[in-house]
Parts: structure tokens; sequence; C-alpha cells
């Protein structure tokens, strides 16, 4: 279960649709509720919250977590590049 403290540090990342990613994730990956239907937004948000645990939508969370933040550095190493690039 996650704490308040890592959601505090994952939010900025995350932003405020990373519910759809999250179940991108768990659709690939074939994983389901205990009835057999895919995890709601709902749920994942619950998760995400800290108000209910679940170590799959757990994990889908980190995954989508950890693709945005190397898009993130991606995009800043690409920044620094084009204006070390104008400065010379």
């Amino acid at each position: 279960m996650f704490t308040k403290e890592q959601t505090k540090v994952m939010k900025p990342v995350l932003g405020r649709k990373y519910a759809a990613d999250v179940l991108a994730v768990l659709s690939s990956k074939k994983i389901v509720s205990y009835k057999n239907m895919p995890y709601r937004e709902n749920t994942i948000r619950a998760v995400f919250g800290c108000k209910q645990g679940n170590y799959e939508i757990e994990n889908a969370i980190l995954k989508v977590y950890t693709d945005r933040l190397q898009a993130v550095k991606q995009m800043e190493w690409e920044k620094e590049q084009l204006l070390n690039a104008n400065t010379l």
C-alpha cells in the first residue's frame, strides 16, 4: 500500500489523467478483478489515494510513473541539448 509521502512524490509526475494509462497497463497484462471484470478507475484512484491496497494495481501505477518520469527526463535532456546547441 502506498504511503502519503509516496503519493506526494508521484502525483506531480502522474498528473490527473493517470488512471486511463494504468488501465491500459492492466489490460495489456490481462489483469482483472476477482469478478473477472476490468478494474474501474475509481478502484485505481482509491489504491493511489491510500484508501485501498492492491498489489497488481500498485505495480501498474509504478510502471506508469516510471514511464512518465523517463519521458520527462528525456524531454529535459532534449531541451538542454537544444539550448546548448543554440549557445554555440
